[in-house]
């Protein structure tokens, strides 16, 4: 799992506008879970990495973070 604002940062550095990096930030903030184990149940909390399950925007910025992984490898064979 990675920080919001480092999913951010590479929103920004890939050029995207202004208006969608704060809708983005939007779906990322702000969401809390808790956790229930044999019936018993945590305190709410704050989520501050990764991105929720059931949102499409998990991927999408999975594929936007790794896209330039390889760079500055040098391939031989």
């Amino acid at each position: 799992m990675l920080p919001h604002n480092i999913l951010v940062s590479e929103l920004e550095r890939c050029g995207f506008d202004e208006w969608t990096i704060r809708w983005i930030r939007n779906c990322l903030d702000g969401c809390i879970q808790r956790v229930a184990v044999s019936g018993s149940l945590s305190k709410w909390r704050s989520i501050t990495t990764g991105v929720h399950q059931e949102s499409v925007l998990g991927p999408v910025l999975f594929i936007i973070f790794i896209k330039d992984v390889d760079s500055g490898i040098d391939w031989t064979f």
